[in-house]
């Protein structure tokens, strides 16, 4: 009687977690479906499994009612890599010293004031000046 018990508890144990593995594999399956590209040249990208790389801002405005744009006091680029089924996130020191790229030259000041004085056209121009992407 104990091992007919035991045989089922393994037996229920087994189907539960084959049914909750092939819910999740199902679950993925529509997520991964549910991703449309269009004919952007990044869902080309994407779908010929070349790397992209993104760059994430955190923007301090402030609570205080400050009008400013703010400094992007967090700079980071993403990388995912498809083909290597690889992601590479690095953090860009907010101190770092570049020249803005502002076409005047000469203008160097600390990497995050990039977002304040250009929003994040001149924040990408300098995040690409001071990181390159890996392939």
């Amino acid at each position: 009687m104990k091992k007919i018990s035991i045989v089922i508890v393994i037996s229920s144990i087994v189907v539960i977690s084959l049914a909750a593995l092939g819910f999740y594999l199902h679950q993925e399956d529509k997520a991964v479906d549910a991703i449309k590209t269009g004919s952007s040249r990044i869902s080309k990208q994407i779908d010929q499994r070349k790397p992209i790389s993104f760059l994430l801002l955190g923007v301090d405005t402030g609570a205080d009612g400050r009008v400013d744009r703010g400094l992007s006091d967090s700079m980071m680029v993403v990388t995912l890599n498809p083909a290597q089924e690889a992601t590479v996130v690095y953090s860009i020191p907010r101190d770092s010293l570049a020249e803005m790229a502002d076409n005047h030259g000469g203008n160097i000041q600390k990497i995050n004031a990039a977002y304040e004085i250009g929003k994040a056209k001149m924040a990408k121009k300098n995040g690409q000046s001071v990181f390159r992407a890996p392939d």
